[in-house]
């Protein structure tokens, strides 16, 4: 089995693109295969700069490893298109030399453009040059006229597709165009740097979206011209967004930096992935990269295009989250995160607020409550910080001023400890003869500045003693 991921550098990768990519990684590691990544870049007006290491970036960063491609090597290589042009210009005249399925087209530009705007969608390219007779066409290549080299589609009849999601796709051959092959400039376009890359690569499987599944109709004919024999397809449904739209990096921001900036982990978004067009016999809903290995199959992959429902993406990431904070290697990368996020939000203050024994006990604290680490700062950011109190807010009892004191006094007669805390709070309400939920409360307020902190007793251990004494000093002021 060998695969291949081969996205083209025109930005940030795409979800689906990354779904494509872990499919493909995870079909190849199921069947001990050997998964290749490959870089489409030919179509060079919509090449960004720097995308392609950034493509290669995040799919590392995702978990999806590559056997062979770019920055890694391989006896199939070059691995990146601009650098194989030469095996395209060397299959493209072979093809033109042997006059059966190709020919050379001399049609300006101009005149192209011209039937686009007039007659493309009811008939596509009028294969005014297919006619040319082979002395013509010698004549035009002498004289140095400026051609490209087009596919010669059967004009009638059906061509086959054997799809292994969508079974078979019959495609009528009137209904498909004359495809360009290479370009006037030397460069091939993606229907044949296709088709030569996966046959030199041996590639044994395509896996690829849904959009390409007509196009296949063209590859097969190419395939038939050289008498290769073609891979096993599969196109994977397309993703929508919740109200059934094709899901749109411009419109839908649905390319993996967006989640990978805003705090996903990279477990939970490879879950979330898998899931997308994929449903496990045993219905299972949680994976790790390793469970997925041993249980995917493209048996599951449904025709149906699927919705990126992003609550569920976040709920996923909360088990994740939950799940990496119970390993050593694990809660480490989470600290690193969130140290990060500190800095980024201004909140980064003294070394002993931002050491890794303070940070494992804020996630012990926020376990369940938050999932994505740049939420942290925002959402508790009385770990850090003091609140900024004002007296309507604050002072939810009549003698606030005074239960806060009564506190004040047990907190700086206790241990820093919980249960010592929890005792001083507890003799405090019986002290003032209130409801302990409303001392609780009271004391919330001046220590966290909210009602709907997670638990008060272990933010005050957390904080220590000092920082809980100087917050309630300056609500009692306030009360006052």
């Amino acid at each position: 089995v060998r695969v291949r991921f081969a996205p083209s550098p025109t930005g940030a990768l795409h979800l689906g693109g990354a779904r494509t990519a872990l499919y493909n990684y995870l079909f190849a590691k199921a069947n001990n295969g050997r998964c290749v990544l490959r870089i489409e870049d030919t179509d060079t007006e919509r090449n960004v700069p720097g995308s392609a290491q950034q493509l290669q970036e995040s799919l590392k960063w995702l978990g999806v490893r590559f056997d062979e491609g770019p920055n890694i090597g391989g006896k199939f290589g070059p691995y990146i298109q601009s650098e194989r042009l030469k095996h395209y210009q060397q299959y493209s005249r072979q093809l033109v030399q042997e006059q059966h399925s190709v020919y050379c087209c001399f049609c300006t530009a101009e005149r192209l453009q011209s039937m686009r705007s007039q007659s493309w969608a009811t008939g596509g390219y009028d294969r005014r040059c297919r006619t040319l007779s082979t002395k013509q066409a010698s004549e035009y290549l002498q004289m140095g006229l400026p051609h490209t080299v087009r596919l010669k589609i059967p004009e009638d009849g059906v061509t086959t597709v054997v799809d292994q999601i969508y079974g078979e796709v019959h495609v009528p051959n009137n209904t498909v165009d004359d495809q360009i092959l290479m370009k006037s400039d030397g460069y091939p376009t993606y229907h044949f740097a296709n088709v030569v890359d996966d046959h030199q690569m041996e590639i044994s499987h395509v896996f690829r979206g849904e959009e390409w599944l007509l196009s296949t109709a063209k590859h097969l004919t190419l395939y038939k011209a050289f008498g290769w024999e073609p891979p096993t397809f599969a196109h994977l449904p397309l993703l929508r967004s919740s109200t059934g739209e094709k899901l749109s990096k411009r419109k839908h921001n649905a390319h993996l930096e967006h989640y990978r900036e805003r705090g996903f982990l990279p477990e939970a978004l490879v879950n979330f992935l898998a899931l997308l067009g994929w449903s496990p016999k045993s219905g299972q809903e949680i994976f790790t990269m390793d469970c997925l290995v041993q249980s995917f199959s493209m048996e599951g992959v449904s025709k149906r295009g699927v919705a990126v429902d992003e609550a569920k993406l976040e709920w996923m990431n909360g088990l994740h989250f939950k799940r990496k904070s119970q390993s050593e290697r694990g809660r480490q990368e989470l600290v690193l995160g969130l140290q990060k996020c500190l800095k980024e939000s201004g909140l980064y203050v003294e070394s002993r607020m931002v050491s890794d024994s303070y940070l494992e006990q804020v996630f012990q604290l926020l376990e369940g409550r938050i999932s994505l680490l740049p939420k942290i700062p925002s959402e508790a950011s009385y770990f850090w910080r003091d609140p900024v109190p004002n007296r309507e807010g604050l002072c939810v009892v009549n003698n606030a001023a005074q239960i806060l004191g009564t506190i004040a006094i047990k907190l700086d007669q206790c241990e820093d400890s919980w249960e010592a805390i929890h005792a001083a709070l507890k003799s405090a309400a019986a002290e003032a003869c209130m409801p302990y939920s409303l001392v609780m409360l009271q004391c919330r307020l001046a220590i966290t500045g909210t009602k709907n902190s997670t638990g008060l007793v272990g933010v005050m251990a957390t904080i220590g003693k000092e920082v809980s004494q100087r917050r309630l000093q300056t609500a009692i002021s306030l009360c006052q």
